[in-house]
């Protein structure tokens, strides 16, 4: 059981506009994003280049970034915590982790 399920809410959506080559919980998780204006965190490269354009997608490190810029988190630290999650998700030199390493050393 989670210890915070009562913490998170709980919305279902219909599929008003369907992104080919993308499964049916992704499909909704864009038409909700895109229904709520929302910006949706995600790490399927794919899914993020299907939805391009089309609603805003962030990957999950996009935090480590924000964290940086809004002086709650060193620049230091930030890039340390990406090598880590790099190596947790085997990343190497994926998208992911080279689009936030240039984030974080741009800041």
């Amino acid at each position: 059981m989670l210890k915070y399920k009562n913490k998170f809410i709980i919305k279902k959506t219909e599929i008003k506009e369907s992104i080919g080559y993308v499964q049916k919980t992704d499909n909704e998780l864009y038409n909700l994003a895109k229904k709520q204006s929302s910006t949706l965190i995600t790490d399927d490269v794919k899914f993020s280049r299907h939805v391009d354009g089309k609603i805003d997608t962030q990957f999950s490190t996009f935090f480590l970034a924000l964290l940086v810029s809004s002086k709650y988190l060193s620049k230091e630290k930030a890039l340390e915590l990406l090598e880590k999650l790099r190596n947790i998700r085997n990343w190497r030199n994926n998208i992911i982790y080279l689009i936030t390493k240039n984030q974080i050393e741009q800041l």
